[in-house]
């Protein structure tokens, strides 16, 4: 058949025909078989790095960011130091510890009226006594205060009363202490250093 109703039907004649029959008139078997072991080296090859690579061959640098998550770190594996301040949670309070001895606190005012008059003792707690000799106070004649324990190793502060007794009689500074077993011997002095007698308040933390 010839002219174009001719031409008509070999054009629909082509178009009835597979596009892929040319392909498969060439896939041959060794075809098939190169690209099946493609696909079977880019399916392993990844299994096969990881299974033979040399051990801490792994750095940081060679780990995309975002790609390890919790799931592939091992649990109980990370310690406080891994994490950024204030990324743990805190825990739970611990229970009160116990109390602690409370400070020893023994204390005492001495009042003294010059040296015709012996000095006292008044708001005084776990100070017993204070031995005054008559006459003037002296570093060879102090104030001696006894206490009811040993206060050889407790920190003993004496300051001149802010209640001066005596008018006239200059203030004190700088007062000599030099404890020794149960007791305290006490020099009060002025500023230039001479003896002086005056009240005073004592205080020993032990």
């Amino acid at each position: 058949m010839r002219g174009p109703r001719a031409r008509n039907l070999g054009v629909r004649n082509r178009a009835e025909v597979p596009q892929d029959a040319g392909m498969a008139r060439h896939l041959t078997f060794a075809n098939l078989a190169s690209a099946l072991a493609l696909m079977v080296a880019l399916s392993t090859g990844g299994a096969y790095a990881a299974a033979h690579l040399p051990r801490n061959s792994v750095a940081s640098k060679q780990i995309k960011n975002g790609t390890v998550t919790g799931k592939d770190v091992k649990d109980g594996s990370l310690r406080a130091a891994d994490f950024g301040a204030g990324e743990l949670p805190a825990g739970p309070a611990g229970a009160p510890g116990s109390p602690g001895a409370p400070a020893t606190k023994l204390f005492a005012a001495v009042l003294d009226n010059g040296p015709a008059q012996a000095a006292t003792l008044v708001n005084n707690h776990e100070v017993v006594s204070v031995s005054d000799p008559a006459g003037a106070n002296t570093a060879i004649s102090p104030y001696v205060l006894t206490f009811d324990r040993d206060v050889s190793a407790c920190a003993i502060f004496v300051t001149a009363s802010l209640a001066e007794p005596l008018t006239g009689v200059a203030s004190a500074s700088s007062p000599l202490v030099v404890p020794s077993g149960t007791t305290a011997q006490v020099t009060m002095v002025d500023p230039s250093g001479a003896p002086i007698d005056t009240s005073f308040v004592i205080a020993a933390i032990c």
